[in-house]
């Protein structure tokens, strides 16, 4: 395991909240009899909502004490850890007409949202379009008029909310805002509303004037959101910065912020692209940024975020060293590309923590043996588990997702990961190469796989066509972000939003679902037998392969594991689980059951089911309670 190193977390920053103007609700059908008004949107050449923003600086030192090898994926088995189950297009560059599309989207409990660059877009979880289908800048016209970039999507679990953010570009290029939406309920429908806020990052205390606050990252808790950004003047980058909303004032119609100047300087030390961490610990007290380190490759910068609900403070910077990093290619090749896809930089894709863990990744390049390497002609997707981030951070594992083929091989670019409550992992990336088209990559590892390995990856959505889209930029713009999310039904299922070529020159982001393995096989039961007529509990064992297991999320889940004694007459009245191969069924069983042999049928809180081979419960008849004979005297 890898800790921190070197450099000393100054003490706590106490932050100014500020509290600005009410929010502003709206109505479904109203935004949309809006969108309906204006007519529709005509899509020309494909163009840049604004222009690529990148460090203007690359002598980047390694630190001395990331080791040169990370744990890595071997050739890994063929067996895939999520399957893929439901597919379908969230949105596309005609559907959009800019570049590029920022992929973002959420999953609820009963919807999906999209939103990228030029259109936000609701659907069912089958993929069929909803409610609510317009552009951003119409979504969000009740707070700004100007161009809307850079979009954020989170369901709540905690708050049963769904959260839109995203910034505008004003034409100065300077002091722009972070526009903010806030569904009122888990459903969106026509009649359901949402609020709208708006904050000048600029001019929050202390005021950091005449600056541009671009790519905002998003992470939720139940405190607060996080919103990190990197810095630019009309001409540099200056330096990250951080804002922390509280929560419980937005639920309730006002926007209060507090702002941390400075978490990295133009050429100093901290977090660059400060990914605001999501965590739905409903006891969490603490939140935080985490970044790659703006200077020093081979170390993440996480920055603790205290009495985020109140008047936060914020650590110095608290080091974690890891494996050794190193910037992207600079430009990725894929089949029939004139002009390489953009990997954009080093910069971290999203950050989850759940069950105590943190999980994020990034694309670095890296060699044949999956080591970074700027001389390695391939770029890798590299991920990370880091624990105890309430005290002295620890890298759990790390490993890298990589092609070791000699020549042509295929990169793994703009990634995300996230873990599910069973302990499994997923990363999805986007995935190209001198014979592969633009297309959507998954990896993913057991929870008791060995550390840092993953299984073998496969392509999720395949592209037939290249990608030479009239942009006008060089490398072309792609991705910017990448999203995996967990299904906040079951703590179970996957979710991804990715992009790929659909059709030639054209994007398009892809929704997909990447199912968990099934329930463990039940192969015996312990009574084995039961009586008629007896209320008991039954302890059953089920055979564990390739990821399979029982699974409960526990509280705050509407789905929780079930089972059925097959053949009738016998309630299961309880589940409780206890691992992955062992739960105990409370059974009620009729005075007039069938007596014999039974199977069992366990369903896990995804839908998908076991059933034994064999009958493993045996009911027998059940005693007769006889009425006492009186003797005569």
């Amino acid at each position: 395991m890898l800790t921190g190193f070197g450099f000393m977390a100054l003490a706590d920053t106490t932050g100014i909240p500020w509290t600005g103007p009410a929010g502003v609700t709206e109505t479904v059908d109203e935004i949309m009899a809006r969108e309906k008004r204006a007519g529709p949107t005509e899509h020309a050449q494909p163009r840049e909502l604004k222009k690529r923003a990148l460090r203007n600086f690359s002598a980047r030192s390694q630190s001395p004490f990331s080791p040169l090898s990370p744990q890595s994926a071997p050739a890994g088995e063929a067996f895939s850890p999520q399957p893929v189950g439901v597919s379908f297009l969230g949105a596309r560059l005609a559907d959009s007409g800019f570049v590029p599309p920022d992929s973002m989207g959420d999953v609820g409990p009963s919807q999906i949202l999209v939103c990228v660059n030029g259109r936000i877009r609701l659907f069912d979880r089958q993929g069929t379009v909803g409610a609510l289908d317009t552009t951003p800048e119409n979504f969000f016209s009740s707070v700004t008029g100007n161009g809307i970039s850079d979009p954020r999507v989170r369901y709540d679990r905690l708050s049963g909310r769904w959260f839109v953010l995203a910034i505008d570009i004003p034409n100065s290029k300077k002091n722009n805002n972070v526009v903010l939406a806030v569904s009122s309920g888990a459903t969106i429908t026509g009649s359901s509303s949402f609020t709208f806020y708006s904050f000048q990052p600029s001019a929050l205390p202390p005021a950091n004037n005449n600056t541009f606050a671009d790519y905002p990252t998003l992470g939720i808790d139940n405190n607060a959101l996080y919103i990190g950004a990197n810095i630019f003047s009309t001409v540099s980058y200056l330096g990250t910065e951080g804002y922390v909303v509280n929560k419980a004032a937005l639920l309730t119609g006002t926007v209060t912020v507090t702002a941390f100047r400075s978490l990295a300087t133009g050429t100093g030390n901290g977090p660059f692209t400060p990914q605001g961490v999501n965590n739905d610990d409903p006891t969490a007290t603490q939140g935080y940024f985490i970044g790659v380190d703006n200077i020093t490759h081979g170390v993440l910068v996480l920055r603790r975020v205290t009495n985020p609900g109140g008047t936060p403070s914020i650590s110095g910077n608290i080091n974690i060293t890891v494996p050794a990093t190193a910037d992207p290619m600079g430009g990725v090749v894929a089949k029939g590309v004139s002009t390489p896809l953009d990997d954009l930089d080093d910069r971290l894709f999203a950050a989850r923590m759940h069950n105590g863990s943190l999980w994020t990744a990034h694309n670095i390049e890296v060699d044949t043996s999956g080591a970074a390497s700027a001389t390695g002609n391939r770029d890798g997707a590299r991920w990370y588990e880091i624990t105890n981030l309430s005290g002295t951070p620890v890298v759990r594992q790390s490993g890298t997702l990589y092609d070791p083929s000699a020549s042509n091989p295929t990169n793994y670019f703009i990634p995300s990961c996230a873990m599910s409550g069973q302990g499994h992992m997923t990363l999805a990336c986007s995935a190209a190469g001198a014979n592969e088209f633009a297309e959507i990559a998954a990896a993913g590892r057991f929870a008791d796989d060995p550390l840092g390995t993953l299984r073998a990856p496969t392509v999720i959505q395949a592209s037939s066509t290249p990608y030479n889209v009239n942009d006008g930029s060089n490398p072309h713009r792609w991705g910017d972000y990448s999203v995996v999310s967990i299904d906040p039904n079951d703590d179970m299922t996957f979710w991804t939003f990715q992009e790929y070529c659909d059709a030639t020159d054209s994007w398009a982001v892809r929704v997909i679902q990447l199912k968990a393995p099934p329930p463990a096989t039940p192969a015996s039961c312990a009574p084995a037998t039961v009586a008629a007529g007896a209320t008991t509990n039954v302890t059953l064992t089920g055979i564990v392969t390739n990821g399979s297991g029982f699974f409960d999320p526990g509280p705050g889940y509407p789905n929780h594991i079930s089972a059925a004694v097959n053949g009738g007459s016998v309630t299961v009245n309880t589940v409780t689980y206890n691992n992955p191969s062992n739960i105990v069924l409370n059974l009620t069983i009729a005075a007039a059951a069938t007596t014999g042999s039974r199977t069992i049928t366990v369903t896990n809180p995804d839908g998908q089911t076991a059933t034994s081979a064999t009958g493993i419960l045996t009911i027998v008849g059940g005693a007769t309670n006889s009425l006492p004979v009186i003797l005569a005297a």
